[in-house]
């Protein structure tokens, strides 16, 4: 069976998978392009670096909330002091006031003062975390504002190869979608079942095998593709067949 033009069901399929090759080829060395190259990087570095300053910004926030409580708990025990100290100064002017009163006020004094200490010790810690984990922010912030500077100058350049290649692409989408009228609609079927998994599904056979799987075919399918209307399907990796002799 042959079409208007003369050409047979897989003459018309071939043109189309060749035509598509055309197509995909164009995108990818759209894609491939030194700005594109280039392009893709940038992009990578900035989602990766925003990523990184998410988690700093998250890191620094949660250490603040840390550093404010511990601060809220140095007040908190230096009142406690002031109101223990004011205690021991009116026992010692209080002639009825016992020694033991005083000593037992005494050493919560020396109790609170230690744990004042230590708090404000675990304060300057977290302070120096923050301070070097904003220096770490501020520096990678640095960096993602210098590179996106860059994307958003060769982005003018991918966009300016997008668009110069727009024309082609559409020419090549029209002659496809021309093309795709004068196939068979049950064989068309098969190709886009054989495109889900083979850029090339349809394949001709050299030397007896199935030039996609390299799969030996027997000699009643190899005569079967004498004609060239005959649509044949390698048993193995389901190719759409045809004969270089042809």
């Amino acid at each position: 069976m042959r079409g208007e033009n003369g050409m047979s069901k897989l003459d018309t399929l071939l043109l189309y998978q060749q035509t598509e090759q055309k197509k995909q080829d164009l995108e990818q060395t759209l894609r491939s392009t030194p700005a594109r190259q280039k392009y893709n990087r940038l992009y990578t570095q900035l989602k990766n670096q925003q990523v990184t300053n998410q988690k700093l910004s998250d890191d620094i926030a949660e250490k603040s909330a840390r550093l404010a409580k511990y601060k809220e708990r140095v007040e908190k025990l230096k009142d406690r002091i002031d109101l223990e100290s004011g205690e021991l100064e009116t026992i010692r002017n209080d002639e009825e006031s016992t020694g033991e009163e005083m000593t037992e006020l005494r050493k919560d004094i020396e109790k609170l003062s230690k744990e004042i200490a230590q708090v404000i010790r675990e304060v300057k810690r977290i302070q120096a975390e923050v301070e070097k984990t904003k220096e770490e922010y501020q520096k990678t912030n640095l960096v993602a504002r210098n590179a996106k500077k860059e994307f958003d100058q060769i982005k003018i350049t991918v966009d300016k190869e997008k668009a110069d290649s727009a024309d082609a692409i559409k020419a090549i989408d029209a002659e496809l979608s021309k093309i795709e009228k004068g196939i068979d609609a049950e064989l068309f079927k098969k190709y886009q079942k054989g495109r889900q998994h083979y850029a090339v599904p349809v394949v001709p056979v050299i030397g007896g095998k199935c030039s996609g799987c390299n799969m030996s075919l027997p000699m009643v399918m190899l005569k079967k593709l004498n004609s060239r209307d005959a649509v044949i399907e390698c048993e193995n990796c389901g190719r759409i067949l045809y004969s270089n002799d042809l």
